[in-house]
């Protein structure tokens, strides 16, 4: 084999090599920037359901006030505008689903597409039952109550398909704060109820206490979870008049339940003071969907920079190899022909031509056989004498 050929098949699996790996880089570059895109436009579907999930939580609490208060016409009319807020919300996501499913989406994101449509199913059945006197508050309470726990659910499970450990991170801490949220919104419901009967017995105390309790252990697991600027932010929010006004109307709560008396608040009073705290650990929440936005589009831009890396490396690769194999092969064939017309230059000025070189050795041959000669005579001489 030539040595022009050997040096190319060696530069050529070399060069295979190094392409090899910047497509693999490519690949996997473009394969993180693809996911990054599908976090993108899913964190825009969280945000939309959260922002449903809220307007159902104020629904919810409207809709136990317009049982309590035997179908009142002011909590009608109320309830008619939070139910036309919630149509808003619900449209909005609608069309963020729509513009996911546009795109390629994968079979976990399809699931939780999936959840988010099977928990608003019952929706318009339980509003015509309210709005037709078929239901209980109870009856009313568990299935919003029913509807917005799968909302959530289906948010929080989108922590399994995170591409990083920061952002399934940032996802648990808004779970927590989705939980409580939940809970505060449960409480503004069950208050108005005892409220609007005036019966603060101690079974509806023990629940609101209860649910008050499970706030507070899902803000801690907020703690556990997020960063200190966001522990600061729950802190200024738990340090507000808004937090101090909800503590005093559960103070008043407890001790007029405690005199077996009739609290002085209305039910208006403490679905208002309940909603501000609900709407104070919602902004809270657009904290963390900002934050899961900021992630996913720059995990994405970062993809997108290694993929195109990637590719101008491959290029010069492949115009590097091509030309050095170029070189080496044309240097190869211009040395061998140079070492070819050397010889034949020679031989054509007689230096090393053929006859020369046959009479140089017939010449040594001769010599060699006189003298050969000669010793033999001298040998047989010497035995005569």
């Amino acid at each position: 084999m030539r040595i022009s050929t050997q040096l190319g098949i060696s530069f050529s699996v070399i060069l295979v090599g190094l392409v090899g790996l910047s497509g693999y880089i490519m690949f996997e570059s473009y394969k993180t920037e693809t996911q990054a895109m599908e976090m993108e436009r899913l964190v825009s579907v969280i945000e939309d359901v959260n922002h449903a999930t809220s307007s159902l939580q104020r629904e919810r609490g409207m809709t136990a006030s317009y049982i309590a208060t035997n179908y009142g016409e002011d909590f009608a009319s109320r309830l008619e505008k939070l139910r036309t807020e919630t149509d808003e919300k619900l449209k909005e996501l609608t069309t963020s689903i729509a513009d996911m499913q546009r795109h390629h989406v994968s079979p976990e994101a399809k699931e939780h597409l999936q959840q988010v449509e099977t928990a608003l199913a019952p929706l318009a059945n339980l509003r015509s039952g309210v709005s037709q006197h078929n239901l209980s508050n109870t009856e009313s309470a568990k299935a919003y109550t029913d509807m917005v726990t799968q909302l959530i659910d289906a948010v929080k499970s989108t922590s399994s398909i995170a591409l990083t450990p920061e952002m399934a991170t940032v996802n648990v801490a808004m779970g927590a704060l989705l939980d409580a949220k939940e809970h505060i919104g449960q409480e503004r419901s069950a208050g108005v109820n005892s409220l609007a009967a005036a019966t603060l017995d101690e079974k509806s105390l023990e629940k609101m206490a209860h649910i008050a309790g499970l706030q507070s252990a899902y803000l801690q697991t907020f703690r556990t979870y997020t960063n200190k600027t966001e522990i600061a932010e729950l802190q200024r929010i738990l340090s507000s008049d808004i937090a101090t006004n909800v503590n005093a109307l559960r103070d008043d709560i407890y001790k007029a339940a405690a005199a077996h008396a009739s609290a002085d608040i209305t039910p208006e009073k403490w679905f208002n003071t309940m909603t501000s705290y609900v709407d104070a650990i919602g902004e809270l929440i657009i904290r963390q969907e900002a934050d899961l936005h900021r992630q996913s589009v720059e995990l994405g831009n970062a993809a997108a920079h290694r993929f195109y890396i990637a590719l101008v490396i491959s290029l010069l690769f492949i115009a590097v190899g091509a030309g050095a194999a170029l070189w080496i092969t044309l240097g190869t064939k211009k040395t061998l022909s140079n070492i070819a017309n050397d010889v034949e230059h020679g031989l054509g000025k007689g230096v090393l031509s053929l006859e020369t070189m046959s009479g140089v050795l017939n010449d040594s041959a001769s010599a060699l056989s006189a003298a050969s000669e000669e010793t033999s005579s001298q040998a047989a001489s010497v035995r005569q004498g």
